[in-house]
């Protein structure tokens, strides 16, 4: 195959718990506006998911804007199109093959072999090798989506008094934070069960773990029964240490993170992880489950458990407790690690792609 495919790393949904709404656009091309880089590059965008696949292809689009590229909404009119996909659920897994494939297959009914095409959001993270196995060549170009920090710490105003109440009922506990809406592969049976154990381990701190979500299939987006999970918390008596705060502003969640002691995810599979960039842009050291995305976005600002073990999971966090210098230099290292994620290195990296994939492209035709 010509041309690579250029994989970046997005996050699938709201990370707060907020339901979101499938959606998918072809962007349409908004005035052009002067730069110096690649003048006569025509970008495309297809975007696909939830709400926030969406912002972050305009946050993507206005930045190459701001290179000096052009936008179109006709895909066959592109040099280099963008499919902005989700994989957050089997049928938005479906439609961004769909829409892979059908852009591929769109390259040659239109005459356009030099089209490149570039692969962006959780689709490329999660099956990355796939991608490499389709491309048949190994050239897949991973680029991490961006962290924008003053979107995340624009708002200074103070949590809802509601939710100071709770968090203030909490004051001499161990908090420990996950944010995520409900679904099976944040695997919240792992957490809970090392909750349990951890209360052993610790009866002094009486840890408690702080959700974004609340344990009910309605207040959840996608197909996903919360149910079972509610009975295991029944199950292991945490009522009283599993507190369900639902859907937190995305604005909001800074002052909740540096209210709480450690971030933790047990997740069997994940796309970019965005709350883990939050977690640590926030100072918060990070126990999560040892993923190659996990590993590749923390580094040494967390330590790892097997994703299924919350024996683990509660030695990594008694760990982190039992060592302040420990979490000090977690938060630390965190805190560095966050600034490596902006948009605008994002973008950078994009760009520069595209610039070396059009000037293969001439040389080829010279």
């Amino acid at each position: 195959m010509n041309s690579p495919f250029v994989g970046t790393a997005a996050s699938a949904a709201s990370p707060s718990g907020q339901p979101e709404k499938q959606a998918k656009r072809l962007y349409e091309a908004p005035p052009r506006q002067t730069g110096s880089p690649l003048p006569r590059t025509k970008v495309g965008m297809i975007s696909l998911g939830c709400a926030k696949n969406l912002v972050d292809a305009e946050i993507m689009l206005g930045s190459v804007l701001q290179r000096g590229m052009e936008i179109t909404s006709r895909a066959e009119d592109a040099d280099v199109l963008v499919v902005n996909t989700c994989a957050f659920i089997d049928s938005a897994k479906e439609e961004s093959i769909e829409a892979i494939l059908e852009a591929h297959r769109q390259r040659g009914l239109t005459r356009r072999p030099d089209q490149k095409l570039i692969v962006s959001g959780c689709m490329s993270q999660r099956f990355a090798r796939e991608l490499r196995d389709w491309t048949g060549d190994g050239r897949v170009v991973a680029i991490h989506h961006g962290f924008d920090r003053q979107v995340f710490f624009a708002d200074n105003a103070p949590l809802p008094d509601a939710l100071q109440a709770v968090l203030h009922s909490t004051d001499h506990c161990l908090r420990l934070l996950f944010v995520s809406h409900f679904n099976y592969f944040r695997n919240f049976e792992t957490l809970f069960r090392g909750l349990n154990i951890l209360r052993a381990m610790l009866p002094e701190r009486n840890p408690k773990l702080l959700l974004t979500t609340r344990l009910r299939s309605e207040e959840n987006p996608g197909d996903f029964r919360a149910e079972p999970a509610a009975s295991l918390v029944r199950e292991l008596g945490l009522s009283e240490h599993v507190v369900e705060l639902g859907a937190i502003p995305y604005r909001q969640l800074q002052h909740l993170y540096r209210a709480c002691d450690l971030y933790v995810t047990a997740s069997y599979a994940e796309t970019f992880a965005h709350p883990v960039v939050e977690a640590m842009a926030c100072g918060a050291p990070v126990v999560a489950s040892d993923l190659p995305v996990h590993r590749e976005v923390a580094g040494e600002a967390a330590v790892y458990f097997p994703r299924f073990s919350p024996e683990n999971l509660a030695q990594r966090v008694r760990d982190v407790v039992n060592s302040p210098e420990l979490a000090r230099s977690m938060s630390n290292a965190g805190e560095r690690r966050a600034r490596d994620f902006s948009w605008e290195k994002h973008v950078d990296q994009m760009v520069s792609v595209a610039r070396d994939l059009l000037e293969r492209r001439a040389k080829r035709a010279e």
